[in-house]
C-alpha cells in the first residue's frame, strides 16, 4: 500500500503535471492511468512474497518449505527466477484496473461530494471520514468487479505446479481463462466474489480514509519531502 499511494502521487505528477494542489482536475482515464500504474509497480516489487504465500496456503503435501527464504530459495532451485513471478501477467492484467478504478472512483467520488455539498463537515467543509469510507468502500466494490477474473487466473497459476499431475494444467492466462470459460462457463471466473467483496469494500475504505486523514499531518512536517 505504501508503494501504491507513493506511485500514484509519482504518476499524476510525471504524466499530467498534478502536484496535488488542486489546480489540476484530472480526468477519469488519467486517474485510472496513474492508479493502474501504480498497482503494477507494487505488484512487481512484492510479487515473490505473494506467490510463497498462495503456496503455502493450499501445500497440504509439505513440498513448500516453513520458511519464507526457504521458500524463495526452493522455487529458486527448482524453476529458476522465472518461477518467481509466475501468474503475474494475469495479476498485472487484474491489478491495472482495480487499483485504476479504485483511485479513479474515491477521487471523482470526492469531487462529486464537494461540489454537490454531500456529506461535508459544518465547520470546514471538509469531507466527513464516514462520507471517505463510504467512497472508499464503492470504489473497492467497483475495482474488484473489474479485476476478479484475472485474480481467480492469478491464484491458480501461483499453485498450479503443486496441483496432482495426472493432468497438465494451461500455463498461460489466456488458456487458462478460455479453458475455464469453456468447461464451467464465464461465472466460474466470478466464483467466490461475495466473499471478496466483503473484503475489498472496507479494505479500501479504511486505507484510503486512512490516508487521507495522516497526509496533512506529515504535510506540516514537511511539506516538500511527503506526498
Amino acid at each position: 500500500s505504501a508503494v501504491q499511494f507513493a506511485c500514484y502521487k509519482f504518476y499524476r505528477e510525471f504524466f499530467f503535471c498534478d502536484d496535488g494542489s488542486g489546480h489540476v482536475q484530472l480526468k477519469a482515464w488519467q486517474h485510472v492511468i496513474a492508479g493502474g500504474l501504480a498497482g503494477a509497480t507494487s505488484t512487481i516489487c512484492t510479487y515473490p512474497l505473494d506467490l510463497i504465500r498462495a503456496r503455502r496456503t493450499v501445500d497440504f503435501r509439505g513440498d513448500v518449505p516453513s520458511s519464507l527464504i526457504g521458500g524463495l530459495r526452493h522455487v529458486l532451485h527448482t524453476e529458476g527466477i522465472p518461477g518467481l513471478f509466475r501468474g503475474i501477467i494475469p495479476s498485472l492484467c487484474g491489478i491495472f484496473p482495480y487499483l485504476g478504478i479504485d483511485f479513479a472512483v474515491f477521487d471523482l467520488l470526492k469531487r462529486y461530494c464537494r461540489t454537490s455539498k454531500i456529506g461535508l463537515s459544518t465547520t470546514n467543509e471538509e469531507l466527513l471520514p464516514t462520507t471517505k469510507l463510504l467512497c472508499g468502500a464503492i470504489a473497492g466494490v467497483i475495482g474488484m468487479t473489474a479485476a476478479f477474473p484475472f485474480d481467480t487466473v492469478r491464484r491458480n497459476l501461483q499453485v498450479a505446479s503443486l496441483k496432482v499431475r495426472h493432468s497438465e494444467p494451461p500455463k498461460t492466462m489466456i488458456t487458462f481463462m478460455s479453458e475455464t470459460v469453456r468447461l464451467h462457463g464465464v461465472a466460474a471466473l466470478y466464483r467466490g466474489i461475495f466473499p471478496n467483496y466483503l473484503k475489498a469494500a472496507p479494505s479500501v475504505a479504511i486505507s484510503f480514509t486512512t490516508f487521507e486523514a495522516l497526509k496533512p499531518f506529515f504535510d506540516r512536517l514537511h511539506p516538500q519531502d511527503w506526498l
